[in-house]
């Protein structure tokens, strides 16, 4: 295969930026794009976002017709002492969904027909990702809770985990198709609307009374302040006696908060469609804080090819 891109680059990710190495390959009929994650990314790691990074590469015109195969690659240092990767299962609507384990180098190699390059040594590969805005790490980033409308969710893009997501991506590009001015929200309303609340409950995302998640997280953040801590938010949290799987939901609002703007999810999809469901009008929301410190991030280790 002929390789047309290899470089970093921004991804818009839910109103922050994610940089990534992309690696892509064609040939006559097929292609191959790699991604890799790099030091002092700013953003999510691929895994979490990569419907926003299928986004980002289908807008080559040069891959159109060409069938793709997709790679994620956590180059040594990244999770360990040696390399990583995955693949990902693309569907000709950008769908996003996973393979039961993880690949090895050779079957990216097998692939591309070629071996698989070794990224710049960490002095130059960091230079080129400050270049594009990326940002060292100062510790952990302070969380800022804020209080926003139920509306400003958007719906799901591919809730990959969802029993119904075949159904609910086709249900959503029909009524697409039969009127371009339908939102996609709409759409989802009216596919909820149809599912039911018998349907809703066979979804394990839907589990518990999101109404109460939604309701006690609000509290929580108006109660303690939009600047307090994790463990002074899960402490308030504790106080208010949820059943399990509600303070489960709860607290991961917290822990591993959601990401998302107008234009979809970085993170939190499956939540944030059960909260779009919920009549409350208010859900909880984080801004990141920048904290001072010493500037660090991971080392990408010499040994990554």
């Amino acid at each position: 295969m002929e390789i047309l891109y290899d470089a970093p680059a921004q991804v818009d990710l839910a109103g922050r930026i994610g940089i990534y190495w992309f690696r892509v390959y064609a040939s006559e009929a097929a292609a191959v794009v790699v991604v890799a994650d790099l030091p002092a990314n700013p953003g999510n790691s691929p895994t979490n976002v990569f419907s926003r990074i299928v986004q980002w590469v289908i807008r080559f015109d040069s891959l159109s017709g060409r069938s793709i195969r997709w790679f994620i690659w956590y180059p040594a240092g990244r999770l360990g002492p040696a390399s990583s990767f995955s693949e990902a299962f693309v569907s000709s609507d950008a769908s996003v969904g996973w393979s039961g384990a993880d690949v090895t180098r050779a079957t990216i190699e097998a692939a591309i027909g070629a071996p698989l390059v070794p990224l710049p040594p960490h002095p130059e590969t960091l230079r080129r990702v400050m270049e594009l805005g990326g940002r060292l790490d100062p510790g952990e980033d302070r969380i800022r809770w804020t209080v926003v409308p139920r509306h400003s969710l958007p719906p799901a893009e591919y809730p990959f985990r969802c029993p119904f997501r075949e159904q609910y991506r086709e249900f959503i590009q029909a009524a697409l198709d039969a009127d371009p001015s339908v939102s996609r929200a709409a759409a989802a309303d009216r596919f909820f609307a149809q599912l039911g609340a018998a349907g809703l409950a066979e979804c394990p995302r839907h589990d518990g009374d999101w109404e109460n998640v939604a309701r006690v997280s609000v509290a929580v953040v108006e109660s303690v302040g939009s600047d307090s801590d994790l463990a002074e938010v899960l402490a308030a949290l504790a106080s208010y006696h949820l059943p399990e799987v509600e303070r489960r939901w709860a607290e991961s609002l917290f822990r591993d908060p959601m990401w998302w703007d107008e234009s979809g999810y970085a993170n939190g999809q499956h939540r944030g469609c059960a909260l779009r469901l919920t009549s409350m009008p208010t859900v909880v929301k984080p801004e990141i804080v920048p904290e001072a410190g010493e500037p660090s991030t991971w080392i990408l280790l010499e040994d990554n090819q």
